[in-house]
């Protein structure tokens, strides 16, 4: 099953860069399937929240807490998907971050591509999620 779910691109804080650059992280997007994450996400402001999300897809993982040898970062919500707009899309990594800034309804999207330069984003424009449920 999938989850097709509406967004326009975000400005985030940066803050993604940081987490996604940790080795710990890499490692769990590695075993998923992006080899070399860009080092930053894209802010997508969806249409639904992300616990109304898994409330009906169910994630590929849920890790609670990552440890590493700085401490106890946050946890993460994950699925699979493809970052759509108009017809052109990409294979990535849809993510909740459990410690996030953002609103609920915003989904953090991992790629091994600079996602804005492969898709033309600019902050407002139009996307949609499919979004792959377990």
């Amino acid at each position: 099953m999938v989850l097709r779910v509406r967004g326009k691109v975000v400005s985030g804080s940066g803050v993604g860069a940081k987490f996604v650059s940790m080795k710990s992280y890499i490692d769990i997007f590695k075993s998923l399937g992006i080899a070399k994450p860009y080092p930053g996400t894209l802010n997508v402001l969806t249409n639904m929240s992300y616990e109304d999300i898994v409330k009906v897809c169910k994630p590929l993982k849920y890790i609670h807490e990552v440890r590493n040898g700085y401490g106890i970062h946050g946890g993460l919500i994950i699925w699979n998907g493809k970052l759509v707009r108009g017809s052109d899309g990409v294979n990535v990594l849809v993510i909740r971050p459990l410690r996030s800034r953002h609103g609920p309804e915003v989904l953090e999207v991992i790629s091994e591509l600079y996602l804005r330069g492969r898709l033309l984003l600019n902050d407002g424009d139009d996307v949609e999620l499919i979004i792959n449920c377990c």
